[in-house]
């Protein structure tokens, strides 16, 4: 455990205005002890003051002017107490000593730390990036008072450990269904607050945790999820694209680390569909072709009554809005494939069909005798690249020296696979490459002279 040196009053505050605490508790450790020596962790100014009376060592916790616990700090041995205590906004946590100050004229010595919800105060001074009660410890300073600027006194140790609200526990909207959600669905598990509806802790109680491993790991949910009574996410918001590979139990829990507040809460998470086991795609082989295929492979088929209700694509990541497109109509039958032993669809995708470059990832959602089921964005993303399309120009066109004499033109040419071909009016021409241009000799002028310029994959240059 670590130690905490300090001389002070706590103050535990949250955001909790407005908050009904009515019959709501906390459970607190404090451990304290009385000790001369724990200063020496501190950077003390030369002793001025005479003594102080050791059998005056106190603490006590207040809210307001109520007192909670008062103890005397009798003893140099670490002890440790476990008190409930009313559920409040603040606390005051004291320690103080009777003492004799310069000149031998009693005093009495009061040290103030304040704790909030993330951090803590300290004679003015406010750290809200360490301790506090989210952390479990408040606090972490040596155990010196300054009483002038050339005086300290060393009291001892005390540590607030272990902040706890009780009586919480989880539950979910219809407690008498199984706690099953399905890909795309909000969970509706809320956290359940002790006493009157209206009754609520701050939000620092209500700090929600998971675990992917049987309840041996626990992760917080987002900040954006997190210190609220109803979470309000689906399991894919919570863990991302990585959420397919977590079908099955998750265990959800209130509190902090190695300070549960309440017990693991299991949730049964279900696809509700047919799963992506593999997709190919095939990317159209000229500039502005149609896309070759896209054929998509499921773990099953598709159950009696069973039919994909939505089927598309749509960008990766996926932007908000989104428009999907190779929109399928309703699937009622997906077909056997003896090579993968899956069951696939291959997409129609209509003439004419032209993407974006960029990622995209197939959607899709069931339906099962009209009920709507689980929707996935599933499977490896693909990349849509529309090829580079070819261009040429003819950039030389030499004037024949006599009638009927050849002559010669010189083509720039870019775009496509970087491999070209050359045909004047059909026949193939083998070329010169020079400056950057391709000279084509023995050109009729007489002739047609029709020009046509491929690629390697048989492009050629379209209206663009």
């Amino acid at each position: 455990m670590k130690k905490l040196y300090f001389l002070f009053i706590i103050l535990i505050s949250f955001n909790g205005f407005g908050q009904t605490l009515t019959g709501l508790t906390y459970t607190i450790e404090v451990q304290y002890n009385k000790s001369t020596g724990n200063c020496a962790y501190y950077s003390m100014p030369p002793q001025t003051t005479s003594s102080c009376d050791q059998n005056s060592y106190k603490l006590n916790m207040k809210n307001g002017s109520t007192t909670l616990f008062a103890e005397d700090m009798t003893s140099t041995a670490v002890t440790n107490k476990t008190y409930t205590i009313p559920a409040a906004i603040s606390y005051d946590l004291s320690v103080s000593a009777s003492c004799y100050c310069g000149g031998f004229n009693s005093c009495s010595i009061l040290a103030t730390q304040n704790i909030l919800q993330k951090g803590y105060t300290y004679k003015g001074v406010t750290d809200l990036n360490r301790y506090g009660i989210e952390s479990g410890i408040t606090g972490n300073r040596a155990g010196g008072y300054s009483i002038g600027p050339e005086t300290l006194i060393c009291i001892g140790t005390v540590i607030v450990n272990n902040f706890k609200p009780n009586g919480l526990t989880i539950s979910k909207v219809n407690p008498a269904t199984p706690a099953e959600y399905i890909a795309g669905q909000q969970v509706d598990f809320f956290a359940v607050t002790p006493g009157p509806a209206t009754n609520r802790f701050p939000n620092a109680a209500y700090h929600w945790q998971y675990s992917l491993d049987n309840k041996v790991t626990w992760i917080d949910v987002p900040e954006s999820m997190n210190n609220r009574t109803n979470p309000s996410f689906t399991i894919k918001d919570l863990l991302g694209d990585n959420h397919v590979n977590h079908f099955g139990p998750i265990d959800f829990r209130l509190g902090y680390s190695n300070r549960p507040f309440t017990e693991a809460y299991r949730i049964i998470y279900k696809p509700g569909t047919v799963i992506v086991k593999d997709r190919k795609f095939e990317n159209p082989t000229c500039y502005k072709d149609d896309v070759k295929n896209l054929t998509v492979y499921f773990d099953r088929k598709l159950e009696s009554g069973e039919v994909l209700s939505i089927l598309h694509i749509v960008p990766y990541p996926k932007p908000n809005p989104s428009t999907p497109m190779l929109v399928q109509p309703e699937v009622n039958a997906l077909t056997f494939d003896p090579d993968t032993r899956w069951y696939k669809y291959s997409f129609n995708i209509p003439a004419g069909t032209n993407l974006e470059n960029r990622y995209y990832v197939i959607e899709y959602q069931s339906k099962v005798n009209g009920e709507v089921k689980g929707t996935l964005d599933m499977g490896e993303p693909f990349l849509y690249e529309n090829p580079q399309p070819v261009k040429f120009e003819i950039k030389k066109a030499l004037d024949p020296l006599c009638h009927d004499d050849a002559t010669e033109i010189a083509i720039r040419v870019e775009g496509g696979s970087g491999t070209y071909s050359f045909f004047v009016d059909g026949q193939e021409k083998i070329p010169v490459f020079a400056d950057g241009l391709y000279y084509i000799k023995n050109v009729i002028p007489t002739a047609q002279n029709n020009i046509k310029v491929t690629d390697s994959k048989g492009c050629i240059e379209k209206n663009i």
